[in-house]
């Protein structure tokens, strides 16, 4: 039964993922939260396994003990087995999308520091729009003491 369970909410963890993948505009953060949240989530059930073996065995009579300790041993030991696999796929993850854009994957062969190829045409593009320095706006020049701000015909300025 617990293989089966296992297996079940290993898929539906598989579908949320699937799913949150989807809809996220930064689908290498949401991999990333998915894995460590699923990571430590498998520790808490590896550990729990652990410590409920002492409170859940501890009513068994002692002429019983080592039989229970083997029939415990025989349940938990695949679902324990596979949790540990598990966090170590998850470790993984983590590790791979916290290296993803350190090791060159989406970075320009600019080096460290250099912004993204689409931010330096975009950056490229924004003086070209603006007054060259020094311009002004209107043929009047600004009097001192103005903040530049405009009133509406039939109010008084502000201030």
């Amino acid at each position: 039964m617990l293989k089966s369970l296992w297996l079940w909410v290993g898929l539906a963890a598989l579908g949320i993922l699937a799913g949150a993948l989807a809809v996220s505009r930064q689908r290498l953060r949401t991999l990333r939260a998915w894995a460590v949240t699923t990571g430590v989530i498998a520790l808490l059930l590896a550990f729990s396994l652990v410590l409920i073996r002492g409170p859940l065995l501890s009513g068994v009579q002692p002429a019983n003990v080592e039989v229970a300790n083997a029939v415990y041993d025989g349940i938990t030991a695949s679902l324990r087995s596979w949790t540990l696999w598990l966090v170590l796929i998850m470790a993984g993850i983590t590790a791979a999308t916290l290296l993803w854009g350190r090791i060159g994957s989406s970075r320009p062969s600019g080096g460290p520091g250099t912004p993204p190829a689409h931010e330096a045409q975009r950056t490229e593009r924004l003086p070209s729009r603006l007054p060259p320095t020094g311009a002004r706006r209107s043929g009047r020049s600004r009097r001192p003491g103005r903040s530049g701000l405009r009133t509406r015909p039939g109010r008084s300025s502000p201030g």
